[in-house]
């Protein structure tokens, strides 16, 4: 009875012990482009020096809204998922706040 009892605890106490998801767990979603790129949705940083410095960056472009309600990079033709993964964990670090999407090449 004592065992029935304390499993539930454990499962839950595992659960909530387990590691964090990674930073590769990025929403997703296909573009209409034929390249790997990386959205962010009122993004809020310090500074994006490093990633769009990445070689495989083509363009990285934000809104001139106030305060800015997008920010994107466009990798380069050639690029990979790896690329695209390598820009958002960079991108990931840099903000404080905002949601951050991989765009898949939707060819």
């Amino acid at each position: 009875m004592r065992k029935r009892a304390l499993a539930p605890i454990l499962v839950m106490f595992l659960t909530a012990c387990a590691a964090p998801s990674g930073p590769t767990d990025y929403a997703r979603t296909a573009s209409a482009d034929d390249r790997w790129g990386v959205s962010v949705s009122y993004p809020v940083y310090s500074s994006l020096a490093g990633c769009d410095n990445d070689p495989s960056v083509e363009t990285a472009v934000q809104s001139a809204d106030m305060p800015s309600s997008r920010l994107a990079f466009r990798l380069k033709a050639g690029a990979s998922e790896a690329d695209a993964l390598r820009v958002a964990d960079c991108v990931a670090m840099a903000l404080s706040s905002g949601e951050l999407t991989i765009m898949s090449p939707g060819v």
